[in-house]
């Protein structure tokens, strides 16, 4: 999948997922830390991404491997972890997605999604 079609599929996900969250009662400037996740390519792109997540955009981030496939053989990586706090809003959710989805394909990797406790 390219960039821009990640990114129209996660910001069209992002609509649904702030809709149900207002049906939970978060409410457009309730402040929350917001979960996310992502698909590397491998281990260098995967600590990469981790690398420049801390260094801005999360408080924490977790680089991790699994092995996948019948015989286990095929390795796949992958980048989760949780922002600071941010103030939320359908408008700031989509920028900050943005940001994500343009990140991650700058380290070869593809945001996968995110989610916050309501």
């Amino acid at each position: 999948m390219s960039m821009s079609e990640v990114l129209a599929s996660q910001l069209e996900m992002t609509t649904s997922t702030w809709a149900a969250l207002q049906k939970e009662g978060i409410k457009e400037g309730d402040i929350r830390a917001v979960d996310f996740f992502f698909d590397a390519r491998d281990e260098t792109n995967a600590q990469a991404l981790g690398a420049a997540l801390e260094d801005g955009h999360a408080s924490s981030a977790d680089v991790s491997n699994q092995r996948v496939g019948l015989l286990r053989r095929k390795v796949v990586w992958s980048v989760s972890g949780t922002t600071a706090p941010l103030r939320l809003s359908v408008d700031s959710l989509r920028d900050w997605v943005t940001t994500m989805v343009k990140l991650g394909a700058k380290h070869d990797a593809v945001f996968d999604g995110w989610g916050t406790q309501a």
